[in-house]
């Protein structure tokens, strides 16, 4: 009685099917299927039963795939629903042709009409896809992380020109071995240490007995913040039976002296003939720029409080060099105006009355442009880590986006 009924049961064998691959990191090439044994009357089977899958590539005929048979004794719950899980299945076979799953039970024939086996199974073919065969279009953008790349996998060749910037380069990573001998020139460099220089077309300028002259100027551009470093120089002439002085500075105003002004002179000295005396001047400036840009320096020239005879500078230069980081400390002078900045700033006394041959109308301090500098570059790593996690929130967002579709 048991075998008859276990024979038709295995006859009006129906199953419910949902075919789904474990897709899961490191798990083993496997179809999971699930069905349900029931018998002629539509009433569940619950006893152990010996079942055999085949994957045929007809769907009728033929002879199943090698590696593609699969044993199994199935034991149905209360409801005859039973899992089985078939594998290894050898991947190379989802090639994209279709393949049909057959079920015989026991030692019954196999049942009609075969399944077939439809798209999930297929996603395991992922491990055979052809050289070339996925595009950059089927790649959602930024879904491509470190992590997905060999090590030496991408060349030059697939990088375009000038797209790396130093933010892309870990510190330390790029040593003078990957660098050809001769290669770099002054364009490579972002803040290279550069000079320009300016010289009027007269060989002689002659300085106002009031007021400020203008004796030449110069613009220098920078490509990154750092310092620049004016040097003016020139010989000064005084002429006549009164001596006075002549004073020369460098600033970024070219309307008023400050107090980093030279002078060279004899305090209205008088002679008794007209003489010509002639004298040195080499003033100078230190300006630390916080940022990229052009800047426009100023040789000026005055006479102070001492205007005896005629002044005049021959053969004016002015120097301007861009340093781009300091190596030690830096002092210079500011103005009151711009002492603010610094957080440490010592006033300096200012040489007035008689002995001075000019009097600023500001008081000024002395300071360490170490400070600007340093500033500058939290600035710059500030502007870089709000960069960076813009990037990485907008990748986030990419990935989120190709999640939920």
């Amino acid at each position: 009685m048991d075998k008859k009924i276990v024979n038709a049961i295995l006859l009006t064998l129906a199953f419910l099917l949902a075919l789904t691959f474990n897709v899961a990191a490191q798990a083993p090439n496997t179809i999971v299927y699930q069905g349900r044994l029931t018998d002629d009357l539509g009433d569940p089977i619950t006893t152990t039963t010996s079942v055999t899958f085949m994957i045929y590539t007809t769907a009728a005929a033929g002879v199943p795939v090698t590696g593609g048979t699969f044993t199994q004794d199935v034991t149905p719950d209360e409801n005859g629903v039973f899992t089985a899980e078939l594998g290894p299945v050898n991947t190379t076979i989802l090639n994209g042709n279709k393949l049909y799953l057959a079920i015989k039970v026991g030692a019954d024939a196999e049942m009609t009409p075969r399944q077939l086996i439809t798209s999930v199974p297929y996603a395991y073919a992922a491990a055979n896809i052809a050289d070339n065969a996925v595009t950059s279009a089927k790649i959602a953008n930024g879904a491509v992380a470190t992590a997905d790349l060999a090590n030496d996998a991408v060349t030059s060749a697939k990088i375009v020109d000038y797209t790396i910037t130093g933010n892309d380069i870990a510190n330390s990573t790029i040593t003078g071995t990957k660098i050809e001998n001769a290669s770099i020139d002054k364009f490579d460099l972002l803040d290279e240490v550069g000079i320009c220089r300016s010289a009027p077309t007269g060989s002689i300028v002659s300085v106002a007995t009031t007021g400020v002259t203008i004796i030449d100027s110069a613009t220098i551009t920078i490509n990154a913040a750092g310092y620049i470093l004016a040097l003016g120089s020139g010989f000064a002439s005084l002429s006549g039976t009164s001596f006075g002085v002549v004073i020369a500075e460098i600033n970024m105003s070219g309307t008023t002296l400050g107090n980093s002004y030279v002078a060279w002179g004899f305090g209205n000295e008088t002679t008794a003939s007209n003489y010509n005396r002639w004298g040195s001047l080499n003033p100078e400036h230190l300006y630390y720029a916080s940022s990229a840009g052009n800047y426009k320096f100023y040789f000026i020239a005055s006479r102070g409080s001492y205007t005896g005879g005629t002044a005049s500078i021959y053969y004016p230069k002015l120097d301007l060099i861009y340093i781009p980081a300091s190596m030690g400390t830096v002092s210079s002078s500011v103005p009151g105006s711009e002492a603010v900045n610094f957080d440490k700033a010592e006033l300096i006394n200012t040489l007035t009355g008689a002995a001075a041959p000019y009097t600023p109308t500001e008081s000024f301090y002395k300071v360490d442009l170490r400070e600007l500098e340093l500033k500058a570059t939290r600035a710059r790593e500030e502007a870089e880590r709000a960069e960076k996690e813009l990037l990485e929130a907008k990748l986030r967002q990419l990935q989120e986006n190709e999640n939920q579709d």
